[in-house]
């Protein structure tokens, strides 16, 4: 009698495909509420970095403006070591042109092995070598 209720309803399905199609459904319905929930957790997970890049860029501009700030605040320094370095220079230039004529001077020179080199083409300070260091053969 099912079956002539079921034909009489004009279903073409029998009774039971109804429950693994709702199995299905079902099944679907939880995988969006799934997807819904892990956008969501990807939202606030997004909205926590926003705010940490925030901090780091705003820190990262005061630290640049310090770095600018120091800078300036050493700008002076560089220029009296320049002219002291300049000074040392001279010094040891007539120190060695006076090695040529004083004993005392030429003992001091030689002792100390004070040697002046040409400036270089360019305005910039040369930047000392490392040393390489010996290696011992064995």
């Amino acid at each position: 009698m099912s079956s002539e209720n079921s034909r009489s309803n004009g279903s073409n399905f029998p009774d039971c495909l109804y429950v693994p199609l709702t199995l299905l459904a079902l099944a679907f319905a939880f995988f969006l509420l799934l997807q819904q929930s892990a956008i969501q957790q990807s939202k606030e997970t997004m909205k926590v970095q926003l705010a940490a890049l925030e901090t780091r860029s705003k820190n990262l501009k005061e630290s640049n403006e310090k770095l600018d700030k120091s800078i300036e605040d050493r700008k002076a320094l560089v220029d009296q070591s320049e002219q002291t370095q300049k000074l040392f220079t001279e010094i040891m230039a007539d120190l060695i042109e006076l090695a040529k004529e004083d004993k005392e001077a030429k003992a001091i020179v030689d002792g100390y092995g004070i040697r002046v080199t040409p400036p270089a083409a360019s305005s910039e300070v040369p930047k000392p070598e490392t040393p390489v260091p010996a290696t011992s053969a064995k």
